[in-house]
């Protein structure tokens, strides 16, 4: 163990951060794949109900051992529009789960960071160049291509479009918030207000699960909790340039457990509009870092 550990911490904060990235992509595609499960018994508010609680209650304990200190904020607010904003992307990241293949909603959830940078530009006011904006051109062109409107857009797709909007809205009340407030606080209120949120439309729909139903729904949000800690901690710890790319480890996990788990083949342009929009977010992420380097050797100089 004491090597181990030594090993550990011989690697560079980026390839620590690389790993933990990798343990929380193969956890959200655990995470997707239980919610797919689950979609053909519960509705979609029940699911977000189960999924939030069980996050809320995985984060429980270091609220305890903090005596409420996470709880504490300036921006309580914010907090409470982005947990709203998160429960309804839940909802409909969840409807796209449930009725398309696991490698197509994936790839459409992967449009939310083409949404960011247009709502970067609408809401925070800032200035996109040309080759961001082409990028992005790009990213929403492969969307088209995975969702081929030739043949009719199936409803499910709009909504995982919606959803990854709804994803790129929570990242800019994110944005917003003064880098002083802490990971923590941040997902305790998250997952505390959509739970809140959902318990009441998830009343209205209820099935009461038998226990083999429950622990797997009880398993959707400690998973997905832990690999939301994982996933601040990675952008905490590495290079967002670094970082980033190996968020899109999850279509390929998507790939296989939608082969292997539902009988589902990706056909071609599934294949090559997740190409695109996987090539284009990583080009804007690239370039963002990049942008962010020059802004800090110039603040340096």
């Amino acid at each position: 163990m004491t090597a181990a550990g030594d090993r550990w911490r011989a690697l560079t904060p980026n390839a620590r951060a690389i790993l933990w990235m990798l343990v929380a992509t193969v956890m959200f595609s655990i995470m997707t794949a239980l919610i797919k499960g689950m979609a053909a018994r519960y509705d979609s508010f029940q699911i977000a109900f189960f999924r939030s609680l069980f996050a809320f209650l995985t984060f429980a304990p270091v609220a305890l051992l903090s005596r409420g200190a996470v709880f504490r904020t300036a921006y309580p607010w914010q907090h409470v529009s982005r947990g709203m904003v998160g429960v309804m992307a839940m909802l409909t990241g969840y409807y796209s789960v449930a009725n398309l293949p696991l490698a197509l909603s994936t790839s459409i959830s992967f449009a939310a960071p083409l949404f960011i940078v247009v709502l970067a530009v609408l809401a925070l006011g800032e200035t996109v160049g040309w080759r961001r904006w082409a990028a992005t051109g790009v990213g929403f062109l492969g969307v088209l291509v995975c969702v081929r409107p030739t043949d009719g857009i199936a409803p499910a797709a709009f909504v995982g479009m919606a959803a990854a909007a709804l994803v790129a809205c929570s990242a800019i009340v994110t944005k917003k918030m003064p880098v002083s407030e802490r990971a923590i606080t941040i997902l305790i209120w998250s997952t505390m207000v959509s739970t809140t949120a959902a318990l009441g439309p998830a009343l209205l729909v209820w099935r009461t699960p038998g226990l083999e139903d429950f622990c797997y729904l009880a398993l959707t949000g400690v998973v997905g909790g832990c690999g939301q800690a994982l996933f601040v901690h990675a952008y905490r710890l590495g290079e967002a340039s670094a970082v980033g790319p190996i968020d899109y480890t999850r279509l390929v996990f998507a790939t296989v457990i939608g082969l292997v788990w539902f009988g589902e083949w990706p056909d071609a342009w599934t294949a090559v509009g997740a190409a695109l929009i996987v090539g284009s977010s990583a080009y804007i992420a690239h370039r963002e870092a990049q942008l962010r380097r020059r802004r800090a050797l110039a603040i340096a100089r």
